[in-house]
């Protein structure tokens, strides 16, 4: 599953796909700008897909719906995945447990104008 998703978010991210530095550069220094980049985010590209891969196991839910929200509301930002910021008003409730970690409930509606909403279950470590 994991190897699929990579793909599928590989296809929304063309710069990221193996062929993207398959071209002529002005200069050899953009092609080494454009390998790098293209490396990094295949390589993140795979990091994501296990991380979608184990949550939408875990919490029953279809990992291509996980890859379109996680698009939409980053375009799968390289970086650590571990800090968002989120909307208060996303927020459905919070549970504190633990050494100041929380479990909250955030929704998701992509269109306002629809009534169908996706909610998920999360760990929040709160930032020093």
């Amino acid at each position: 599953m994991t190897e699929f998703l990579t793909w599928a978010i590989l296809a929304l991210r063309p710069d990221w796909q193996p062929e993207a530095c398959e071209r002529e550069f002005a200069a050899e220094a953009s092609l080494v700008r454009c390998t790098a980049a293209r490396d990094e985010g295949a390589a993140w590209a795979a990091e994501l897909a296990g991380y979608i891969t184990t949550e939408a196991e875990r919490q029953d839910l279809d990992p291509l719906l996980m890859i379109a929200v996680a698009y939409r509301e980053s375009r799968f930002k390289t970086g650590d995945v571990c800090r968002t910021e989120v909307p208060a008003d996303r927020i459905v409730s919070r549970t504190t447990l633990a050494d100041g970690v929380e479990e909250l409930t955030i929704t998701y509606r992509a269109d306002p104008t629809r009534t169908s909403t996706l909610e998920v279950t999360v760990l929040s470590e709160q930032p020093d």
